[in-house]
This record gives structure tokens, sequence and C-alpha cells, in this order.
């Protein structure tokens, strides 16, 4: 059992311990920046510039499947982005040949800058421009 002089006398203690260690943790170590775990982007960020942090996830959106035309990744740097996963996402009753949404899902797993670039095409037609390109600038930090 304490008793009031024991109380006091551990007053400094409790002082001069607790007081440099939460100093230490608000001001010494380093804060990173509160990132949400995945980035959506679709359509709308084509040309743009994102920045990401190593271990975040990519989930890029396309809508494709219209009449034999999709999106072929063109470009890409593993060492900065994985790609991990796809799926195709569509409403619960389609007729056949209406477009779907692809998504993929690529992993921030090393720093630089790369660009991430899709084109839209048919791809036997080998001779053919695509009827669409999507670039995306990326930075990893």
């Amino acid at each position: 059992m304490f008793c009031k002089s024991d109380i006091i006398s551990l007053a400094p203690t409790v002082y001069f311990g607790i007081v440099p260690f939460l100093a230490l943790i608000f001001f010494v170590v380093p804060c990173h920046p509160q990132t949400p775990d995945t980035i959506s982007v679709d359509i709308n960020e084509n040309g743009n510039r994102i920045e990401m942090v190593v271990g975040q996830i990519l989930a890029l959106h396309l809508e494709q499947g219209a009449s034999g035309y999709r999106w072929d990744i063109v470009t890409k740097d593993k060492a900065i982005l994985q790609p991990r996963d796809s799926t195709h996402i569509a409403d619960d009753y389609q007729a056949p040949g209406s477009p779907v949404t692809k998504v993929w899902f690529f992993e921030a797993v090393g720093s630089g800058e790369m660009e991430l670039k899709l084109v839209f095409h048919r791809p036997w037609q080998r001779d053919v421009d695509p009827d669409d390109e999507f670039k995306l600038q990326i930075t990893v930090l």
C-alpha cells in the first residue's frame, strides 16, 4: 500500500520519465502521410499525374469489350509498379457485345517515376492505329 509520501516521491520520476518520452514520439519519430490503401482512377484521369507510396494499390477502371475492342497495357515499369490482378465488372443483365468495365490492380513496389500506357484496339489488327490511348504519369515516393 502506498502512503502519501511515496506518491509525492514518485512525481519527479513520472514527470521526467514520461514527458521526454512523449516529446520523442511527437517530435523525433518521422511522420508519414496518411494515404488510403487503394487509389482508384478511370478514363477521367487520362493524361494526369498521380503520387503513390510504396505498398499502395492502384485500381484502374476502363470500359471495354464492345465489338472486339479491348485495352492492352503497352508500357510499364515492373520495378516501380507490379501488376497484381484484373477483373471485369458488368451489370446483372447485359446483351451480348455490351461493354464491360475492366479493372486492373497494380502495387507500388519501388520509388521512381513512370508512365503507365494502355491502348484501346482490336488486337488482331496489327497495322492500324489504336482507337484510343490512356496515359497516367505515376510517381512513387
